[in-house]
């Protein structure tokens, strides 16, 4: 081994910083078409069929780009798994009787930086956390997220701000649970999560 070549480590880091920055530009690109399928929802000037066309355009145009983006993070998650940055996915759902779960936001976080990525990513996280269950939301949530703690805690030396799951339950008025949990992001590349 040559002691003069520059580390993957040192050279990881800056493409793993620019990547990220390519992540926060598609969010802001995403959030743009979210917010211009929204108006030209609630636009009534403009002729339905016309509306209706346009309508379907930017929603396809939206899932296409989603796709990619979640792609892009996919391809992300594995090029940083080879360097010296943490980076985490967090996500907060809430649980109630009757109801399937709702995903209030899903985060990306890089050596603490935080920036909300799209719902759809909880969402299939929380599907697949739940996946196996009866009605025994709670036990499957904690079941799950003891088995992942357990393994990135052996992978990443028991570093405890990466694994965490809180729990907050409302009783009145209606019974219902909160839940965070935050996992390093591997764990999106490991379970298979797709949109």
């Amino acid at each position: 081994m040559h002691s003069d070549l520059p580390t993957f480590s040192i050279i990881n880091q800056g493409e793993v910083w620019k990547r990220y920055q390519t992540i926060i530009e598609m969010i802001q690109h995403i959030e743009k078409q979210n917010f211009i399928l929204e108006s030209m929802k609630s636009e009534y000037s403009i002729p339905d069929q016309t509306r209706h066309i346009v309508l379907n355009s930017l929603s396809e145009d939206l899932k296409e780009n989603k796709k990619m983006f979640f792609e892009f993070l996919r391809n992300f998650i594995t090029f940083s798994m080879r360097g010296t940055q943490n980076l985490d996915i967090e996500f907060s759902l809430t649980l109630k009787e009757g109801i399937p779960f709702v995903v209030d936001s899903t985060v990306l976080v890089l050596e603490g930086r935080r920036e909300s990525i799209p719902a759809e990513i909880g969402q299939r996280f929380g599907e697949e956390i739940l996946k196996s269950t009866g009605k025994n939301f709670l036990s499957d949530i904690i079941a799950f997220y003891k088995g992942e703690e357990i393994k990135y805690d052996k992978m990443f030396g028991a570093n405890f701000e990466r694994c965490s799951l809180q729990l907050l339950q409302e009783l009145y008025p209606l019974q219902c649970y909160y839940v965070k949990i935050r996992l390093p992001a591997q764990s999106l590349v490991d379970h298979d999560i797709t949109i």
